[in-house]
């Protein structure tokens, strides 16, 4: 179950349609996102008076939900072939698919203005990608030899994630123009 938990009047209040819930988030207006680990594995929002599920496939098992303060949702969703990157826009209730590719898109990440990261493996290693909402267009920011990971993503569109170096793990920053590393063990 996922449970809410009022602070101001102390009251609990199981969520619906979240008997086998898991992995829930939630953001400053108290709008809650989580999946379901039974079956398909299906994404649900609610906004404390009302659930939604925001997915019912059976193509994909849908995992890993985010969400911002607008209440936009992104997650991955795993169909055996590889798993795709999708975005829930709470302002017009419509889902879209950002990759479509045979290949592990995990981690996503999600900001204030609804720009999107996430770690995509490109046939050889994971690589970090960026979706710029107001634009529409989708930009992979690293193209090299080793695996990067765990991208986060700031409301000013600035990225940061590890990559191993052969040797370690190093941090690294996209600044919105320029990437720069970080740390150098």
């Amino acid at each position: 179950y996922v449970v809410l938990y009022d602070r101001s009047s102390g009251s609990e209040s199981v969520l619906p349609s979240s008997l086998y819930g898991l992995s829930p988030q939630i953001n400053a207006e108290g709008h809650v996102v989580w999946y379901n680990e039974y079956e398909y594995k299906d994404i649900h929002l609610s906004d404390g008076s009302k659930t939604v599920e925001l997915t019912s496939s059976t193509t994909y098992l849908d995992k890993s939900p985010q969400i911002n303060p607008n209440g936009d949702v992104v997650w991955y969703g795993y169909d055996y072939a590889g798993s795709e990157i999708f975005l829930y826009e709470s302002s017009s209730e419509i889902t879209t698919q950002l990759t479509d590719n045979d290949y592990l898109d995990t981690k996503p990440q999600i900001n204030e203005s609804g720009d999107v990261v996430w770690r995509g493996n490109d046939g050889t290693d994971y690589e970090i990608y960026y979706y710029d909402r107001s634009s529409g267009v989708t930009t992979q920011l690293t193209d090299d030899d080793y695996d990067d990971g765990y991208p986060q993503i700031n409301a000013n569109g600035e990225v940061v994630w590890d990559g191993y170096d052969g040797n370690d793990y190093e941090i690294f920053l996209y600044d919105g123009s320029n990437t720069i590393q970080l740390t150098d063990n």
